[in-house]
């Protein structure tokens, strides 16, 4: 008998969805749970609910769906009517398909609601009435509500709102369903900020186009490109921004200002003046006073310059870590096997012209106290590829502005003398990163590829944990790409030469 009902349940469900379409949903198919949504009217509708259904193993021949229906204006008299009628049209139709006969006579329901009041807009009576909780409330549930601080809403209805058409709907992330006991529980999440900051932040982004991304939209952490000169720069730095919650009222945003060049007292005097342009306009919105700021700085520099192309030196002073060192991070450099780069400087590269970029593949980002890691892989088999696949790279505006960009590669080429060996690294100013990076390649004996991880610092320093960090993110993308032990299936092709 219970396959009989499972097959008559699964024959309804296809009738159902095919009917319904959109409107009919299914929460948990596994528990056969399903959700449908109706209305009065399918065009301009007065009236809607929702009834949620769950399909007991032997329905229909010996037991009804048990329901439950949702809808904010139904109270009292009129909610007890409508799920008597559902229960009559169970007693008038014993072990035959009940779902399309409930909805229609709900359906029903609201119609002649809609008839029987103004026919206007009745949002305003739906959302007036309370929604009442499903469970029993025995007026302590344990929590202490004087634990929230500051001031808290207790409903959008007490939420003084003027006007939602200039604003966008920002990205909505939905998470994993947790069910109990044939209850199913979906969180839902998005960016909100406030209004200061959501029109400061629409602004920028208007003024200054590709040059200004989103780190991390949600933790409102924020990136923008500066340069002394838009058509042919000299000096260029990005600013890393993270606004609080309570900026631009009560506090200034929290910043870092990366740049391979700006260092010592240089470095000092621009962040001093920054701290002095907040003091200056306490309670204001300063990103754009700051972006300003330093473009002058830059320009300033560029006017004090020969004027010439400053690419060499930038590109000679490291980046300065973010972090403390203190000149001992626990990690032997002569764990290193074999002769290895310490940079791409030190490659010798006599073109890269005749070689493809290889594919790069992107891996999750991960995030500890607002700094952001992720992991790109890519197969190198020459060494001018690993060169191409990191220009590649930084064509990525979002990419270029990481605070580092450390890497390391592995090339093996094996021929009748034995495998050669081909290897590097680079910390890109996050102390021995890019060693750990290649020390694990070599144990896991992956071969014939590059890994970047990109760090984007919040502005919490994390100690050895971002090593920690680091090293996860490259052994995880190694993983999920099928670069962990794979020694024999790495040898790679005899040419990675562009086709004649």
């Amino acid at each position: 008998m219970g396959d009989d009902c499972l097959a008559r349940q699964a024959d309804e469900i296809e009738a159902l969805s095919a009917i319904y379409g959109d409107e009919w949903c299914a929460v948990d198919e596994e528990s056969r749970i399903f959700c449908i949504r109706i209305s009065d009217n399918t065009d301009s509708p007065n009236w809607t609910l929702s009834l949620q259904i769950h399909l007991p193993e032997d329905y229909p021949l010996q037991a009804p769906p048990m329901f439950q229906i949702n809808a904010p204006w139904l109270r009292g008299a009129e909610r007890a009517h409508l799920e008597d009628r559902l229960s009559e049209i169970y007693c008038e139709n014993l072990g035959e398909d009940l779902i399309y006969l409930w909805v229609e006579a709900i359906r029903e329901h609201l119609q002649n609601k809609a008839g029987h009041s103004s026919g206007g807009d009745h949002s305003e009576t739906q959302s007036k009435a309370p929604v009442q909780s499903t469970e029993d409330d025995d007026g302590d549930d344990g929590f202490d509500l004087a634990l929230l601080e500051g001031e808290v809403l207790s409903s959008l209805r007490a939420m003084d709102i003027k006007s939602e058409q200039e604003y966008e709907c920002p990205q909505i992330r939905h998470g994993d369903t947790l069910t109990d006991r044939r209850s199913t529980f979906q969180p839902h999440v998005a960016p909100v900020f406030f209004k200061e900051q959501a029109d400061e932040i629409e602004a920028l982004s208007a003024i200054y186009g590709d040059e200004w991304c989103a780190v991390d939209e949600e933790s409102r952490i924020f990136c923008i490109r500066i340069s002394d000169n838009t058509d042919s720069p000299n000096w260029t730095l990005s600013l890393q921004i993270h606004l609080p919650e309570d900026y631009p009222l009560q506090a200034p945003p929290m910043f870092q200002i990366n740049a391979p060049w700006l260092r010592g007292a240089e470095r000092a005097h621009l962040e001093d003046r920054l701290s002095e342009i907040y003091c200056e306009n306490l309670g204001e919105d300063l990103i754009y006073l700051w972006v300003e700021a330093i473009r002058e700085h830059l320009q300033n520099k560029a006017g004090h310059s020969s004027g010439g192309d400053h690419s060499e030196t930038q590109s000679k002073a490291p980046v300065q870590s973010t972090e403390d060192d203190d000149g001992d991070d626990g990690f032997d450099l002569a764990l290193l096997e074999g002769e290895v780069l310490s940079s791409l400087r030190a490659m010798d590269i006599k073109s890269e012209q005749e070689y493809e970029c290889p594919q790069i593949r992107h891996g999750d980002t991960l995030t500890d106290r607002r700094s952001t890691f992720q992991p790109h892989v890519a197969p190198v088999f020459f060494k001018e590829q690993v060169k191409l696949v990191l220009d590649k790279l930084m064509e990525n505006k979002k990419i270029a502005n990481a605070t580092h960009n450390m890497l390391a590669y592995r090339i093996v080429q094996h021929d009748k003398g034995g495998p050669r060996v081909f290897q590097g690294c680079d910390d890109d100013g996050e102390t021995h990163a890019g060693s750990r990076m290649l020390h694990l390649m070599q144990i896991v004996n992956a071969e014939n590829v590059m890994v970047v991880v990109s760090r984007w610092y919040g502005g919490i320093q994390l100690g050895p944990d971002r090593f920690k960090h680091i090293n996860n993110c490259t052994r995880t993308i190694l993983e999920q790409q099928g670069y962990l032990g794979q020694r024999e299936e790495k040898k790679g092709p005899r040419s990675g030469k562009k086709g004649k």
